[in-house]
C-alpha cells in the first residue's frame, strides 16, 4: 500500500495518541482521501481488505471532532 498526505494534518495530540496507541506515524492513500473527504462534509464508504486501516478513518475524524467541542 502506498502513503498518502492529508490536505491538513492532524493536530498533535491525535498524532501522539495514534502513534503511543497503535504505533501510526502515517496514513495509506485510502486513509488520507477518504480522511480529507469526511472533513469537506462528505459521506464515504470504504471497502478494502481486513487490516487495511478502516478504523483509523472515523477514529480520527471522531477524535478531530470531540477535540474541537473542548
Amino acid at each position: 500500500m502506498r502513503l498518502g498526505t492529508l490536505a491538513v494534518p492532524i493536530s498533535d495530540s491525535i498524532k501522539e495518541a495514534l502513534l503511543s496507541a497503535r504505533k501510526i506515524t502515517s496514513f495509506y492513500t485510502h486513509q488520507a482521501a477518504a480522511i480529507d473527504a469526511i472533513r469537506e462534509g462528505k459521506h464515504v464508504i470504504v471497502s478494502t481488505s481486513t487490516a487495511s486501516g478502516k478504523s483509523v478513518i472515523y477514529q480520527v475524524c471522531v477524535d478531530e471532532n470531540r477535540c474541537a467541542e473542548t
